[in-house]
């Protein structure tokens, strides 16, 4: 009560403030000049009005106050607070408590190489000294990415498993971390989502603790938690890499890199705990997976445990298996794993199904991003056996050769195409682009980028021609549901049998946080997939499905 009679005395103020004051002078208008009369009032009548006015609008402010006061008690305002914070909180948790992943947690913990005893033993020596034996050697990359995509991540502990694995190591997986708030849970887009998930809740391959084929546990992959447990502080070997040639002006390949990585680790091969240390840096960044620069290992990589044994884990595979409805298998087999000799053979495979990733989101500012940073598809796409390509130089060229033939044939233009060509020349001696150029490449980079209907439909009827067998389209996407209804409508005028996305698939909430890896896990069994040459997911799927065998011509581009 208080607060609202101090507000009402500020009003009154205000109001003795704007009376009428005595006039110092008035002035009136010559009464014989009866147009001047009647057109031009005063100035003391125009001070009169003047003031009438200002107290008019005080006095609407004032009732204004009171009505509020009179109807929005302390107690009302205390309700209405509630009530927006309630309706606040239940709207969160509409979209579900998110699992917290336990048993999967207990599954890792469970597993063979996670046995303490067997790792690990203690004697006393002869001056009483308790002596602790490793019988196996661990590589942890301290500094490892949180809170990016799951793409991001993954194709980063591709890489480091793969090290560990050129070093005869046990590679220290970690949780795919989003926050590392002490809470289970975070807000994102207005929805509650796990703060941690277990990498083995999205693949239970070799860089999760899964097997090697030549079985045995020595080398196994083991979580941080179980890396602790076992190397102390004071055991560990840290390894700066302030010195490692990762820096993307250096203009060195991965397999430069991982060189580097190996001599290193070879210095200290007698010790058990080795602790690679980022010094702050991302080791293996855009730079590297972004570019060509990742291109000399990539064969290596493929036909490495790391990706030939590759698996989904058994959560996301459920998720499949449960909606085999709607994704129409010849055979009910092809939803699971099998041999990855499908380049011999058609199991495994989704017939028919051509998987589609249509990034949209963050994407409409990112794409038109790209054209400024001069950037070309991920280093994966642009393996040279994938047959669709990505080419702004020629598409430079050509546009200057009908526009300006003295602009082509420029002796500097030249000179940057061809330096920007070369897969060795380090990046910080690249020439960029002008203004100019950036703004012709635009509609080359988003028509790759961020397509629109009627070029996703034309680039699909394409993709058809070439494989006459695909009748169905599963689309990977972030878009919301009215476009996804109105791409869907188009592409069945187009001839298409049937259109899905992952939006329909039915999950429960430990699968609904894993979705991407469900999508990826279909995208990867479909018999054509069509990607966006920018996107680490679409990098991922194109790699996964060539270290099983699909052949190259089933991956193609928007």
């Amino acid at each position: 009560m208080k607060t609202w009679n101090l507000l009402k005395s500020i009003f009154r103020r205000l109001d003795d403030y704007q009376r009428i004051r005595p006039d110092d002078y008035s002035y009136e208008l010559h009464s014989g000049n009866e147009d001047e009369d009647y057109g031009l009032p005063s100035p003391a009548h125009r001070r009169r009005k003047s003031v009438l006015h200002k107290r008019r609008f005080s006095s609407t402010i004032f009732s204004v106050v009171s009505l509020v006061q009179h109807t929005l008690t302390l107690r009302r305002l205390v309700f209405i607070l509630t009530a927006t914070f309630f309706l606040l909180v239940m709207g969160i948790l509409s979209s579900g408590i998110p699992s917290t992943y336990q048993d999967v947690r207990a599954y890792e913990r469970l597993l063979p190489q996670h046995r303490i005893r067997e790792a690990v033993s203690e004697k006393i020596g002869r001056d009483g000294v308790t002596e602790r034996i490793h019988r196996r050697k661990y590589l942890w990359f301290d500094g490892a990415l949180w809170g990016h995509g799951l793409n991001n991540v993954l194709q980063e502990s591709f890489v480091m498993a793969y090290i560990a694995q050129l070093s005869h190591r046990s590679y220290v997986f970690e949780d795919h971390v989003w926050s590392k708030s002490p809470l289970p849970y975070t807000l994102y887009d207005f929805a509650l989502r796990p703060s941690r998930i277990p990498m083995n809740a999205f693949i239970s391959g070799p860089s999760a603790g899964g097997p090697f084929p030549e079985g045995g546990i020595t080398r196994r992959a083991v979580s941080l938690e179980f890396f602790n447990t076992v190397c102390r502080p004071e055991e560990r070997i840290v390894l700066n890499t302030k010195d490692a040639p990762i820096d993307a002006s250096l203009g060195k390949g991965a397999d430069e890199i991982v060189k580097w990585f190996l001599d290193e680790i070879k210095k200290v091969e007698d010790e058990p705990c080795v602790v690679i240390d980022s010094a702050g840096r991302t080791l293996f960044d855009r730079e590297l997976f972004g570019t060509k620069r990742i291109l000399p290992i990539l064969s290596s990589l493929l036909e490495s445990p790391i990706l030939a044994n590759f698996a989904w884990s058994p959560l996301v595979l459920s998720a499949v298996a449960r909606n085999f409805a709607i994704l129409q298998p010849d055979n009910l087999n092809d939803l699971y794993p099998s041999s990855p000799s499908y380049s011999h053979s058609n199991a495994g495979v989704l017939s028919g199904l051509v998987a589609v990733h249509l990034r949209r989101g963050d994407y409409s500012r990112h794409c038109y991003r790209l054209v400024g940073w001069d950037d070309e598809y991920m280093g994966v796409n642009q393996y040279e056996k994938l047959p669709d390509r990505f080419d702004a130089d020629a598409y430079l060229r050509e546009h200057n050769f009908h526009s300006s033939p003295v602009i082509s044939s420029s002796p500097l233009m030249s000179t940057a195409l061809s330096s920007r060509n070369s897969s060795t020349t380090p990046l910080s001696t690249i020439p960029h682009r002008t203004s100019e150029e950036h703004n012709i490449l635009t509609p080359y980079y988003i028509s790759h980028c961020l397509p629109e209907i009627p070029e996703i439909v034309a680039r699909l009827h394409q993709v058809r021609l070439d494989n006459p067998g695909l009748k169905r389209v599963y689309l990977l996407s972030n878009g919301w549901g009215w476009w996804l209804n109105s791409l869907r409508e188009s592409l069945k005028k187009d001839g298409w049998e049937d259109i899905m996305h992952g939006g329909e698939l039915e999950m429960d909430q430990a699968q609904k946080h894993v979705a991407m890896a469900v999508d990826m896990a279909i995208a990867e069994k479909a018999e054509v997939f069509v990607g966006n040459g920018f996107s680490s997911l679409s990098g991922n799927i194109v790699t996964l499905r060539l270290s099983k065998g699909f052949k190259p011509e089933s991956n193609r581009f928007l």
